[in-house]
This record gives C-alpha cells, structure tokens and sequence, in this order.
C-alpha cells in the first residue's frame, strides 16, 4: 500500500499588513500543472484591514503521494513590500497550522513582488527558494559533494532583518535508496543560485551556513579533500554604480 502523507494537505500564509492593505494581493499556483490554488489580485484586502494581521487556509497537497511544486506570489503596487513609510509589515508561510512549528518561508521588505518555489515531496520535509527579480543580483553556490551529500545542508539569511533567502536542510540533496550503495550526486557538482540584493534596498549583510550532519565536511575519508569554513558574514555596499562585496569568516574551520 502507499505510504501515508506526513504533511498536513493545506498551507496557511499569515500576514500582518501596513497601512495600505489594498495594495496587497497573493497567488498560490501549482507549477506542475498550473491549476491556481489561491489568488488575492490586489484591492482584495480592505483599507480596514490596516495594520491588522490576518489567515488564509489554502489547500495544497495531494493524497496520491505525488511530489508537488508551487509557486508563490505577493504583489504591492506601491512598490515597497509590506514596510517602509507606509508602516512596517510582515508574512508568513506555513505548512499546516501558523500556530505550530516555524514558517516555511517568510518576507517583508521587496519591490513590486515577491515569488517563491516551494517544494512539497511526499516523505520528505518540504523547501522554499526566493526566485530572482528584475533589479535583483545573485550569489550562485557551487559545490562539489564528497560521497555523502545526504549528509550536506546550506543556508543563506539576511543578517539585518533574519529573512531566510535560501534554505537547504541536510538530507535535501538525495538519500541512497535501498538496493543502492551510492547517492545519484555523490563526487558530483551542483549550483545553487540564490537573489540577494537589489540595489533600492539599502546595504546588506547576509549569513551564510554550510553544514555536515555527519561532522567532516567536504572532506577527507568520505571524498573530497576541501576543508571548509561552516559560516561566513557577507556584507554588500554601494558606492556610485559600483557593488562592493565584503566577506568575513563567522566560525572557525572545521577540522
């Protein structure tokens, strides 16, 4: 028989809105089969709803156990995200209840939208990426995996504010499955391409953390012989149309 979806079958996107709540709309898609699930087109949401949070429940998962994408999308038409002179506010997306756990995703500060793939495998936890906007300029990870990519995780937040740009908890790149002996990626090179900055948004310093659940690294009896450091502190500057990137180690090196 099938196994039983551990995820709840529905998402719930909590949002606390600025002062100009009509100019707020969202859209949940599959993007598989591009059946919208959820859509708020702006000047859904009243001008009494200023400053007030709010929940919307929105089916997302299927019980045939089929792996699911979504693509998440909020929009303002004023151009400044839920911030700024209009107030400061904030939303949240969690799997299952708001009330339980920590949200999947989550963002404040953007432009005229904000769009997030959101995948939802049957037996395994579920992951956000920020897609890249116009405007925006990207860090691009490359990592060559040792045997035990399963073992592997990385994570990039804004320092300022602790959004989670890009999140990939251990054991998202592929467990060996039975029979196997092997990971599909292990000794293999991948690239992570992860929207960092924008130019109308200010200086940035961002946190980037790489981790082992296994405890070598990169490294050593299991491949690769990179060491590596588990956390730097990135911090981006404009000085006319130049970008200037900072970047200081925050942890010791392994080994």
């Amino acid at each position: 028989s099938p196994p039983t979806a551990a995820l709840p079958l529905y998402a719930t996107v909590q949002i606390q809105f600025d002062q100009n709540p009509e100019d707020i709309g969202m859209k949940l898609k599959n993007r598989l089969d591009g059946t919208v699930l959820f859509d708020r087109p702006t000047s859904s949401y009243g001008k009494s709803l200023a400053g007030q949070t709010t929940h919307e429940v929105i089916p997302i998962y299927s019980k045939k156990g089929e792996h699911q994408t979504y693509r998440f999308t909020i929009e303002d038409n004023n151009k400044d995200g839920l911030c700024c002179s209009n107030g400061y506010g904030s939303y949240e997306l969690y799997i299952g209840d708001d009330a339980e756990g920590q949200p999947l995703l989550s963002g404040s500060i953007f432009d005229s939208k904000e769009t997030w793939l959101i995948e939802v495998p049957f037996s395994s936890p579920p992951t956000a990426t920020l897609q890249s906007q116009d405007g925006d300029i990207y860090a691009t990870v490359q990592i060559q995996f040792d045997l035990f990519p399963e073992d592997i995780g990385i994570r990039l937040e804004n320092n300022l504010d602790n959004t989670v740009l890009f999140d990939r908890p251990t054991s998202s790149y592929g467990k060996s499955l039975a029979g196997q002996t092997r990971n599909s990626l292990a000794g293999q090179t991948t690239h992570e391409v992860m929207p960092i900055y924008s130019k109308k948004r200010g200086d940035q310093t961002y946190r980037f953390t790489i981790e082992d659940s296994h405890g070598d690294g990169l490294c050593c009896s299991n491949g690769s012989m990179v060491r590596m450091n588990s956390t730097l502190a990135m911090k981006m500057s404009w000085k006319g149309s130049l970008c200037y990137l900072e970047v200081a180690l925050a942890a010791k090196q392994c080994g």
